[in-house]
This record gives structure tokens, C-alpha cells and sequence, in this order.
């Protein structure tokens, strides 16, 4: 399944952008305010990354670290 990370720019101070994940029928997954740019997030909000290249590394890395080594499935990647 694809998913997509749809941004909206608001007027807002406290929110810059609006971001959207969405699934293939539309349906919204998950939504975010910030003041970021963002090019790609998991699915479930937990991580949002300002460049596709930080997929993996950090806070996020160890996440897919421990569900490999744990047998869990990895949450799929949003992108713009």
C-alpha cells in the first residue's frame, strides 16, 4: 500500500504548515502542525524527517533496529 504525506500552508504562526498522511483511498491517517518543512513520516506520526536521507538514522534508526530484531513489522514511510 502507498501512502502519502500531503502539506497544506496555513496563515498560522503556531502551525505554518498542515500535514495529512493519507493511505491510497484517502482515508487520513494522521495530521501535524508545525513550522518544519518535512519530506517524508511514518504513518503513525511518531517520525517526521526534513530531508528522505534521515530515514533510518537516529531515534528512528533504533526504532527499526529493535523491530528487526524483535520480529515486529517496521511502519511504512509516507512521502510527499
Amino acid at each position: 500500500m502507498n501512502y502519502t504525506l500531503k502539506v497544506t500552508e496555513t496563515n498560522n504562526k503556531a502551525g505554518k504548515y498542515f500535514y495529512e498522511i493519507q493511505d491510497e483511498s484517502g482515508n487520513i491517517l494522521t495530521t501535524r502542525k508545525s513550522n518544519r518543512e518535512y519530506a517524508a513520516a511514518t504513518i503513525d506520526g511518531r517520525f517526521f524527517f526534513g530531508r528522505i536521507d534521515l530515514i533510518g538514522k537516529g531515534d528512528h534508526g533504533r526504532d527499526v533496529k529493535w523491530c528487526n530484531e524483535n520480529n515486529r513489522e517496521i511502519t511504512p514511510i509516507a512521502y510527499k
